[in-house]
């Protein structure tokens, strides 16, 4: 028999998100855990919420090492976080609201481009 929903839930809470973990613990192989995950909305909101309360605690470490002088991770911050301000090698261009440009082409036509049947 397989490994329970419960189980995974609880072992991919454990391990942050990090599903070759899960399958390491579980004796699985990475993709045996991630179909698994693809297909119950209860495992993606595990992976996801456990992914994303990291990714909030990397964010606060990055903010108190630029805050403490480390220049790569100031610039980082800066240049990813700080784009709308000007802190960018590179400029983006995006649409209304931050949407896709929509770009419309036109075909001249003359009278010479008929076909004179």
């Amino acid at each position: 028999m397989g490994v329970s929903l419960k189980a995974l839930e609880s072992e991919i809470r454990a391990q942050n998100g990090n599903i070759a973990a899960v399958a390491r613990a579980f004796d699985m192989t990475w993709h045996g855990v991630y179909d698994r995950v693809k297909r119950s909305e209860r495992l993606q909101k595990a992976v996801d919420e456990s992914r994303d309360s990291k990714v909030k605690a990397m964010g606060d470490k990055a903010f108190e090492m630029a805050m403490d002088g480390n220049v790569p991770i100031l610039i980082f911050l800066l240049k990813t976080m700080g784009k709308n301000d000007g802190y960018t090698e590179r400029t983006e261009i995006s649409g209304p609201d931050n949407g896709p440009i929509v770009i419309k082409g036109y075909t001249n036509v003359t009278p010479d481009d008929w076909d004179n049947q």
